[in-house]
């Protein structure tokens, strides 16, 4: 089962109250990556979901329109599948994965302010890299910048990029 822990403005999009899901611990998701954060943000007059794995740190952006929330899970599903193979990630892992979020979404609460703090930063980079590609979401190569993104080192994992962290996790299953 996928777990989305939504932020407030992901929430509002999502139409359900972040105060009324519910507060999911690691225990609660037996999957091979985990849960995922996910946050609404606009990059001009575009409105983007940034989607980070809690554990690996690597991220995702889905462009949207309101009507594409109806199916959540299928988007996500898409999305994430589309950018594992565009970062050539072993497909044994790939398929595990597939395998562990068949089942469908469920929403949860944010959790971990470390987490945020990290995918404000890349909401952050996202954006630079966006302007830097001609400043219109619907025009530039969103797998291309998330390469870029993913390969930023981070803290959590001992200055490891989270491209890097995640080709070990998928290299695991």
């Amino acid at each position: 089962m996928l777990i989305l822990k939504c932020t407030q403005k992901a929430a509002r999009e999502f139409g359900v109250q972040r105060s009324k899901l519910p507060l999911l611990s690691e225990s609660d998701d037996p999957t091979l990556l985990g849960a995922w954060f996910v946050n609404a943000v606009k990059f001009g007059r575009r409105k983007a979901l940034i989607f980070m794995n809690a554990d690996t740190l690597y991220s995702f952006l889905i462009p949207y329109r309101k009507k594409d929330l109806a199916d959540l899970h299928g988007l996500f599903v898409e999305a994430m599948f589309r950018n594992f193979l565009a970062e050539a990630l072993p497909l044994a892992g790939i398929e595990r994965v597939m395998n562990d979020y068949h089942d469908g979404v469920t929403l949860a609460r944010t959790d971990d302010r470390r987490v945020l703090g990290v995918m404000n930063d890349a909401v952050f980079n996202y954006q630079t890299l966006i302007q830097l590609a001609g400043d219109d979401l619907a025009q530039v190569d969103i797998r291309r910048i998330a390469r870029n993104v993913n390969r930023i080192v981070q803290w959590k994992h001992d200055g490891a990029p989270p491209i890097e962290v995640m080709q070990e996790r998928l290299g695991r299953a």
